[in-house]
């Protein structure tokens, strides 16, 4: 009898050190309790006069439901988790960002890539809005409330994002922060990504007003330093569009511009609807993903690998360029 007091007490002991040691096991607080409860009953063990066998199975009984109960914890989700099985985009913008269906767009290069995850894309894009707008609209507030975004793309309306440095600085770059931070508040997993657009096809509207931008190349040139001032500034990615169009142009003898010359065309949406997807899932555009039928296999296959030079091999860099 007394030998199997003893073997007992033994596993007791191994069963205690289980509790402390497994990093599998209970938190240090749960552990402490389990100590509290364990190292009264090895004390008591010796001299009791229960079954050995039966102390034994109520101690590991003891270890067990520490152990479930962190299994538990562990395996339970984040209230935020954005991991779950769905990829949620959100897109406030203005008319760049809804036209010929650049969100639907996204959504079938993104799907044909072999993306196994359900694709929900939702659009806030009145027409002519600006990023201060939407950080005042209950609508977009609505919006951004309504889901534990993955993704969250900000587009500014282009004539502001074209301003001069220092009148961009107070009309441009704090409502991206602002919008940022409605994102966060939401949902702090949720990633952003600016949406910076083409220029005009014959440069800014007030030529007169803001002589510096009067051309497409000056027009674009101050796009791009604005949207990467305000990405360093707040911390955001940006896809660019706009610089995908500029390189593109400069290779090939296409329509990017629908007819009001502001406007992107069907081809334009569709480089810049490549644009966001290389950078919201940080992979090279592969040959498989869709393409509309306005294109030939050359022009597809050449603006594909110049969207892929520029974004993932820096050539050319993008932010210079």
């Amino acid at each position: 009898m007394i030998f199997w007091r003893y073997t007992a007490l033994f596993f007791s002991a191994i069963a205690l050190l289980s509790l402390q040691k497994m990093p599998c096991l209970a938190p240090k607080s749960l552990s402490q309790n389990a100590k509290l409860i364990l190292c009264p009953l090895l004390k008591k063990l010796i001299c009791m006069k229960i079954p050995p066998l039966l102390c034994l199975m109520g101690l590991l009984a003891v270890g067990s439901l520490f152990h479930c109960k962190k299994q538990a914890v562990e395996t339970s989700p984040s209230p935020n988790s954005t991991d779950d099985d769905i990829l949620k985009v959100l897109l406030l913008g203005n008319s760049h960002t809804y036209y010929h269906d650049l969100p639907q767009t996204i959504k079938e290069i993104t799907a044909s890539s072999g993306f196994t995850d359900s694709i929900l894309i939702v659009v806030v894009a009145p027409g002519g809005y600006s990023l201060q707008e939407h950080s005042i609209s209950q609508q977009t507030l609505d919006a951004v409330q309504q889901e534990n975004w993955d993704w969250v793309i900000l587009q500014e309306n282009a004539s502001l994002a074209a301003l001069p440095t220092n009148e961009a600085a107070a009309s441009f770059y704090p409502f991206v922060s602002t919008l940022k931070n409605l994102v966060r508040a939401n949902n702090k997993e949720t990633e952003l990504l600016l949406y910076m657009t083409h220029a005009y096809k014959d440069g800014a509207l007030d030529c007169s007003a803001h002589p510096t931008i009067c051309t497409y190349q000056q027009m674009q040139n101050q796009i791009r330093r604005n949207y990467i001032a305000v990405g360093d500034q707040v911390g955001i990615r940006i896809a660019p569009a706009g610089i995908m169009w500029k390189i593109v142009l400069q290779e090939i003898d296409v329509i990017l511009w629908d007819t009001d010359t502001i406007h992107p065309s069907p081809l334009g949406s569709y480089i810049s609807a490549l644009t966001i997807y290389a950078m919201m899932q940080d992979q090279a555009i592969e040959n498989q993903v869709y393409a509309p039928d306005i294109l030939d296999d050359d022009s597809r296959m050449l603006i594909f690998q110049l969207i892929n030079q520029s974004i993932f091999e820096n050539k050319p860099d993008w932010r210079i360029f």
